[in-house]
């Protein structure tokens, strides 16, 4: 049951994905897209503390994960039941948003349209429903994925761009990073129980990265953040390659010297910060604002698919990397840090201050 389950759950996040970073870019004006956009990354990582806190506290009443609870059933399955009122609250939320801009103009509201985008402070609203307009009458067809196909190996250039900028902030490493980061702790030295509070402090750390990162997109811009972002992570991946480098334990339980710990920590922490920072955030941002309107739901969809999806094989392989020496593992991501540098410094536009129909 709890594998179809999660199934069903990763279809509800996957689209929430592909759907909610265009509904913002869609809706905000020019000068604010940035720090709008940022806000699904936002709510990304505090729904992760938010969690994260939700298991320590059920799991601290209950005495541990198998512990049943005063009104009946183990700790464990009341953490899913916060999970389901959680998501059940963001199915009210979500009837209460109005459509987006782009879907008032294809019903033929154009005023609704106008009305929204004044309300939410954009000062050419009526110049935005017009071009989206244009954009409906130049193309009555619906457009699917088969629109996506272009002369580079099958698909339009910009396609394999989106796709390269999604498969790039899961290649190097983050959700490892984070899904093992109680390794990194042990390493060091400290306690189980004292590694979880330490999680929950990366986390923390994580959603102060983000909110640096709403104050900077729109002054620094998108793709100087991500140069940024990239050459940090690369040093700071290969600073946790190097304290890896001769350890042995695989994802049971490395061991360190106490000053290579140290290094370790501080090293996952700025890479982290990093990515936080650029990476986290930005990605979303830019994958909204680098497709028309006429490709953006489709080409956006499939990026997200693709991010997912390169999620789920850094995952899975991080183990058998792990096996072979923590050092490779870490070495490999550093290598695809670079790769992202290089992609974004020969290959990604600037799209800061992009007028999108």
């Amino acid at each position: 049951m709890i594998a179809p389950s999660r199934v069903v759950a990763g279809f509800g996040i996957g689209t929430a994905s592909a759907v909610v970073p265009p509904y913002i870019t869609e809706i905000s004006p020019t000068a604010m897209r940035g720090r709008l956009g940022s806000l699904w990354q936002f709510a990304i990582v505090s729904g992760q503390l938010l969690g994260l806190l939700a298991g320590f506290g059920i799991t601290s009443w209950a005495g541990s994960e198998e512990a049943a609870l005063p009104w009946g059933g183990a700790a464990w399955r009341w953490m899913f039941v916060v999970d389901a009122v959680i998501a059940i609250l963001y199915v009210f939320l979500a009837r209460g948003l109005p459509q987006s801009p782009r879907d008032l103009v294809n019903r033929g509201r154009g005023a609704e349209a106008v009305a929204l985008l004044s309300t939410t402070g954009d000062p050419d609203a009526a110049g935005r429903v017009a071009a989206m307009d244009k954009a409906k009458l130049e193309s009555r067809e619906r457009v699917t994925i088969r629109d996506l196909r272009g002369p580079r190996l099958g698909l339009l250039g910009v396609v394999w761009v989106g796709i390269l900028l999604a498969a790039f902030q899961q290649l190097v490493g983050i959700n490892v990073v984070k899904t093992y980061s109680n390794l990194l702790w042990q390493a060091a030295g400290f306690s189980t129980g004292t590694t979880f509070l330490f999680s929950i402090l990366t986390v923390v750390i994580s959603i102060l990265s983000t909110v640096v990162a709403i104050v900077l997109i729109d002054r620094v811009g998108r793709r100087t953040m991500l140069l940024a972002g990239a050459a940090v992570m690369v040093l700071a991946l290969a600073a946790l390659a190097v304290s890896f480098a001769s350890t042995t334990g695989g994802t049971d339980g490395p061991s360190l010297s106490h000053a290579r710990g140290i290094s370790a920590l501080v090293a996952m922490n700025v890479f982290a910060i990093a990515f936080g920072v650029t990476w986290g955030p930005v990605m979303w941002v830019m994958l909204s604002e680098l497709f028309d309107s006429r490709l953006r739901s489709i080409a956006v969809a499939v990026c997200t698919a693709l991010n997912w999806l390169t999620n789920w094989a850094v995952t899975r392989t991080f183990p058998l990397l792990a096996d072979a020496g923590l050092g490779i593992a870490y070495s490999l991501y550093a290598a695809f840090a670079l790769l992202a540098l290089v992609f974004v410094w020969r290959a990604l536009p600037e799209t800061k201050g992009r007028a999108l129909a």
